[in-house]
């Protein structure tokens, strides 16, 4: 081997090797880019006092969905959501469905949630409180303890994304779930066409949601009795 062809193997070498190294770090910064998204935990500076959705069940507007923020005396976050569905036929109500949350946070932290929800002539409440680090949560079939770090399932905050344990507001219990991000899509939001990161729940809870590059929820759509609901934002932050 002649000392001209060895030096062009030792850079062809060393070019492979720096090209890996730059892949590795880009792969790494990227984790760590999907790791540290979606973390804003001042919705208020987010969307604002209030988002607003419109209920579809298979392209007709059958409720809505309102999320408050506001601030307690004590600085911490306190949210309020509500949402109604009422569908007729004829002019007579077949199904109706109500929803209320309210909720306590502390430095990105839920401390305290009380939720209540009625389904034609059932209804459902749901406590959840944060004690000693623990999250207590209280439904119709008794108490299970999670992580601090657990979310509900009010959609809002976008550090759900990378839960694979949410707490169910609607029955109590603590579901297990997969998420993830199946690409970019242009979806309407507030009357435009915005781009937004779609992903799909699977596991306990099977659902689509859209959010945008900071974190704000947009949309949502699940199927339901073989029924496709869809939540469309009216507002939905800046």
């Amino acid at each position: 081997m002649t000392p001209n062809h060895s030096f062009r193997l030792y850079f062809l070498f060393n070019l492979l090797l720096m090209q890996l190294i730059i892949i590795f770090c880009s792969i790494i910064y990227s984790d760590a880019l999907a790791a540290n998204s979606h973390k804003n935990t001042d919705p208020i500076s987010l969307y604002g006092q209030e988002i607003y959705f419109k209920v579809f069940r298979n392209g007709n507007h059958v409720g809505e969905h309102q999320v408050r923020f506001s601030l307690g005396e004590n600085g911490q976050l306190i949210v309020i959501t509500n949402m109604s569905i009422v569908i007729k036929v004829f002019g007579l109500t077949i199904y109706t469905f109500i929803y209320k949350s309210e909720s306590e946070w502390l430095n990105g932290k839920l401390y305290n949630l009380d939720s209540v929800y009625k389904e034609g002539r059932s209804s459902n409440k749901v406590s959840v409180t944060l004690d000693n680090n623990t999250l207590y949560v209280n439904g119709p079939d008794g108490v299970v303890n999670g992580s601090e770090n657990l979310l509900p399932t009010n959609h809002w905050n976008a550090r759900v994304l990378s839960q694979n344990q949410v707490i169910n507001t609607l029955n109590g219990n603590i579901s297990n779930v997969s998420i993830k991000n199946v690409g970019r899509e242009y979806i309407v939001a507030q009357g435009k066409s915005v781009e937004a990161e779609r992903y799909e729940y699977t596991g306990d809870i099977t659902a689509s949601l859209w959010y945008d590059d900071e974190g704000r929820w947009l949309k949502m759509s699940f199927v339901k009795d073989k029924s496709v609901i869809d939540y469309v934002c009216v507002i939905c932050g800046k």
